[in-house]
């Protein structure tokens, strides 16, 4: 408030502080206070006006400002404020309290993202002097649920002044919705399944999630599915994305989206990658994302991997935890054959296909009907091993889409339902759900009993479907899920992974989820507030 500001004038005007003002034949243009308390001199407060911008009245302001505070006795000029991530890496080059001087940090600053402190370090590094991190702000929650409700109230605070001004009209008129097609002129739109499988197939590394086949069970689960060319050279597709798009509550017209393991494009082509970020980005404008998520099938341990992820970062997108795929995966290279996949295994492993198959266990293809018997297995695996499974109507529409591709001998999508039996068993006791694309099998649900496991059923039935992957032409077998860290013994993924491991599966770590952010308040509501507030309630009904 204008009473906060007066009062600091009144408490250290004149020898402690300097309210500077730039002006331009009588109008202000821009202002900044400076503090200093001992030998340090802080600008702590800056304002401007967009108005003769070209006199550059913030350059003077802080040389001004710099010339006040040596007048003063400072030997040190505070310019308050930088992006963490400069921090960071001042930190990691130099390691000390002295910093790094800021035309030595290895960035390109014409190339740093827009918003937040980004232009702000732009400016601030002009004027040299040393990059420097400090500890940052600490709390010690002494009681942890009152301080839950107090994150979760500022979070809330944040919030609500953006989300106030969004009414339907203004949310509609910021995303251009109503008005001409904001898409660039070389994104296409493609409506018939044989024209995104043509696509797909000519296009690098495509992916299950980015099929047709995918879009079409996500469209029946309050999900829609636009899928989009971006055109190269003579018009041919060069790269493509299928963007997933679902309606936040409210009457406001926000959707969030989802490239799932996209979009798909020669990752090793640093233009064409620039060229396909801005057409994601500029296709959740379009549709009117509060924020958009990609999560590249791309591994992270590659030349290709570092420059996309300092690309992505440049550009402005955000590394998420909060992923909805596994961040990595293993494989399996089965373009070595049957004989040599047997033998890159380890020798217990091929000691307990074989005694699976001794003990009478049996693996069975199954079909769309049998799909109450593997959604039964699977919610008992949920119950067992502590992770949430969706309804069965969602199974089915998986196993009808997928398995009817199958059917077609035109499609380069399907699947299959593998049961492991034993004669003396009502039911099955282990189960597996393919997924295939193209020259690719994914290992995507697997289900157990607790039922004849020392007859090793699981490792029969993963020798069935590798082997089945082979038949159907399959290049490449992806185990689908893989730990976060190889290193820490507490990620839960690391039982899973040495089963997959003694199958010959390697190990690839992959570049994670990345959030383009649209709408920052809501943003923060959504990724924040939200599970904040209900972490709130959970607490508060125990």
């Amino acid at each position: 408030t204008p009473a906060y500001y007066a009062k600091a004038f009144d408490l250290f005007m004149p020898d402690a502080a300097a309210f500077l003002l730039a002006e331009y034949e009588g109008r202000p243009l821009a202002a900044i206070v400076v503090f200093v308390v001992g030998d340090t001199a802080w600008y702590l407060w800056g304002a401007s006006s967009n108005d003769e911008r070209n006199r550059m009245p913030n350059h003077a302001l802080q040389w001004a400002g710099i010339q006040w505070a040596r007048a003063h006795g400072a030997v040190r000029y505070d310019l308050w404020g930088i992006p963490d991530a400069m921090g960071q890496l001042a930190t990691a080059m130099q390691g000390d309290a002295v910093g790094v001087p800021a035309e030595d940090l290895p960035v390109d600053v014409q190339q740093l993202p827009e918003g937040e402190l980004w232009g702000v370090f732009r400016f601030k590094q002009g004027f040299g002097g040393r990059a420097l991190r400090t500890v940052g702000a600490w709390d010690l929650p002494l009681h942890p649920l009152g301080y839950r409700a107090y994150t979760v109230a500022l979070a809330a605070q944040d919030a609500r002044r953006d989300v106030r001004a969004l009414t339907p009209a203004a949310v509609a008129q910021r995303i251009g919705l109503g008005g001409a097609d904001v898409l660039p002129p070389d994104v296409h739109s493609v409506d018939h399944a044989s024209a995104w499988a043509a696509t797909l197939a000519a296009l690098p590394a495509s992916h299950v999630l980015q099929s047709w086949e995918w879009g079409q069970v996500k469209a029946q689960t309050e999900w829609a599915a636009q899928r989009y060319t971006v055109a190269g050279a003579g018009g041919r597709p060069c790269a493509a994305f299928q963007l997933l798009t679902r309606r936040l509550p409210g009457n406001l017209p926000l959707q969030i989206g989802y490239v799932p393991k996209g979009p798909l494009v020669d990752w090793t082509d640093p233009a064409l990658v620039e060229i396909v970020l801005a057409r994601v980005e500029a296709a959740a404008r379009a549709r009117g994302c509060v924020f958009v998520k990609i999560d590249p099938n791309l591994r992270a341990d590659t030349s290709a991997g570092r420059t996309v992820q300092h690309t992505l970062f440049r550009r402005g997108w955000r590394e998420s935890d909060d992923r909805i795929q596994f961040k990595n995966t293993a494989y399996s290279d089965l373009t070595v054959g049957e004989e040599a996949l047997a033998a890159g295994m380890k020798s217990k492993w091929r000691y307990n296909v074989g005694l699976a198959e001794r003990r009478g266990i049996t693996v069975r293809h199954g079909t769309a009907a049998d799909l109450p018997a593997f959604y039964a297995l699977y919610a008992e695996t949920g119950a067992r091993d502590g992770f949430i499974i969706r309804p069965e109507a969602y199974y089915r529409l998986v196993a009808d889409t997928f398995l009817g591709a199958q059917a077609d001998a035109e499609s380069p999508a399907g699947g299959a339902l593998l049961f492991a039996e034993h004669p003396e068993e009502p039911g099955p006791l282990a189960a597996l759900f393919l997924l295939r694309y193209a020259e690719t099998a994914w290992y995507f649900y697997g289900a157990s009993s607790d039922l004849r496991r020392r007859d090793m059923p699981n490792y029969l039935l993963q020798w069935d479907a590798l082997r089945w992957s082979l038949a159907q032409g399959c290049t490449r077998y992806d185990w689908w899920g893989a730990p976060t860290d190889l290193d820490d013994p507490d990620d839960g993924l690391q039982g899973v992974w040495r089963f997959k491991q003694g199958f010959g599966a390697e190990f690839q770590p992959h570049i994670g989820a990345w959030d383009f952010v649209v709408m920052p308040a809501l943003y923060t509501a959504y990724t924040q507030l939200a599970p904040r507030g209900i972490s709130l309630l959970r607490s508060l009904r125990r």
